[in-house]
């Protein structure tokens, strides 16, 4: 690093805040009130300015959320176009806090497109829309010698899945903070249900939107589908010649149709670490007694191999909805 070059030595002053604050860092327990907000269109905005526009854009957006609509707050962090917002809590002060956040959520949403009509430096069309997602319990504070670094936890994953579902634009708030809508706000909201993909897959969600406003997306509405079981073996080219005309396999008493069984054999190609595969489709479910068979005609995967090399390996793969 040059001495005396004001950029380089700012970077390696955070670097070594940052890297020194860490060595004592301790995690702890801390309940929370958690925003996200995600700024809409912002993808399609970048593309069509400089870097000096959006530069003062994001400039004036994290000012506003940090001084104008969420002050109070404890936590700041950036999360390149949006930020976490986090309210600490105890039982006394929950309500209070939960009724500021929502009225700065909501007053969030609707000044939004104005947010950067005062700012002499910005002469261009901002985006005009945002998402945000709000949850609350209780996650890992990391600190060091009494200041907070980051935080850490599952509330914090959710909050983000919620926020990603206000679209096109909106609130999408967690249930748990729905007794604490304030009275004035409350005809504004309504409840539903929805699945997160790898947080709440099975259970959903109860959560409120804004109503006539958020559209959550019509893929958070249903349970993902059932995640395939597999199984597989290997033959030789020369074991596979000698298979039986039909082979069977146990699957789960569930699997009752052919459309939710994938039978496919792989075999090298003509690349190292390339495989080939063909699926096939002479197979059959049967039900003997209490238990669920796949029968497979082995006619295709011999007519695959019959020209080639008795010693090279084959696989077969049976795919199925658990």
């Amino acid at each position: 690093m040059a001495k005396g070059n004001p950029k380089a030595t700012s970077r390696s002053t955070q670097h070594a805040y940052f890297r020194k604050a860490l060595r004592n860092a301790r995690g702890r327990a801390e309940q929370v009130i958690v925003v996200f907000v995600d700024v809409r269109g912002f993808s399609a905005f970048s593309s069509s300015r400089d870097s000096v526009d959006i530069g003062l854009y994001l400039r004036r957006l994290f000012l506003s959320l940090m001084d104008d609509f969420f002050p109070h707050a404890s936590y700041h962090k950036s999360t390149g176009d949006g930020m976490m917002i986090v309210y600490p809590y105890r039982e006394r002060t929950l309500a209070k806090t939960a009724q500021d956040v929502i009225k700065s959520s909501v007053r969030l949403y609707s000044d939004f497109s104005e947010l950067a009509a005062q700012d002499n430096m910005i002469t261009f069309q901002p985006p005009n829309a945002c998402g945000i997602g709000i949850n609350r319990g209780t996650v890992c504070c990391i600190q060091s010698d009494g200041e907070t670094l980051d935080y850490s936890g599952h509330v914090l994953n959710l909050a983000a899945r919620l926020m990603d579902l206000a679209r096109p634009a909106g609130i999408v708030m967690h249930a748990s903070l729905g007794n604490m809508i304030p009275q004035d706000l409350a005809a504004v909201f309504e409840i539903s249900s929805v699945y997160v993909r790898g947080i709440a897959e099975n259970q959903p969600v109860p959560v409120y939107s804004l109503k006539g406003v958020t559209s959550i997306p019509h893929s958070a509405m249903s349970p993902p589908p059932t995640p395939w079981g597999v199984f597989s073996t290997q033959w030789t080219v020369a074991e596979v010649k000698k298979l039986p005309a039909r082979y069977w396999m146990d699957a789960p008493n569930i699997v009752t149709k052919k459309e939710d069984v994938v039978v496919r054999v792989y075999w090298p190609g003509a690349l190292k670490s390339v495989r080939r595969f063909e699926d096939m489709t002479a197979f059959d479910i049967k039900k003997i007694a209490d238990k669920t068979e796949i029968v497979i005609e082995t006619k295709g995967p011999k007519s695959l191999v019959e020209k080639l090399s008795d010693d090279i390996v084959v696989t077969l793969e049976v795919k199925y909805r658990q």
